[in-house]
């Protein structure tokens, strides 16, 4: 299922190219920015809780998501997939 939903969003990427700096990068710069602006001190625990807040706690959501959908619906749990990537 990975194969076919990386071909999927290769596919759709080169008939519609996604607006990457719009849709991608700005609101990943806004929401690392406040990560920083709020819990950037120095130390390396706060470095840690940041990544923790910004990656572990996001993967986390998007895994428990996937495994919703995909007890409802396994052709759901592949449209995801292609959203995603």
């Amino acid at each position: 299922m990975t194969f076919f939903s990386l071909l999927a969003a290769l596919l759709l990427e080169q008939l519609r190219p996604l607006a990457v700096r719009r849709i991608v990068l700005d609101p990943a710069e806004r929401f690392a920015r406040l990560l920083a602006a709020r819990l950037d001190d120095g130390r390396t625990a706060s470095g840690a809780i940041a990544w923790c807040l910004g990656a572990v706690i996001p993967a986390a959501a998007l895994w428990a998501l996937y495994a919703a959908v995909f007890a409802a619906s396994p052709l759901g749990a592949w449209a995801l997939n292609v959203l995603v990537l």
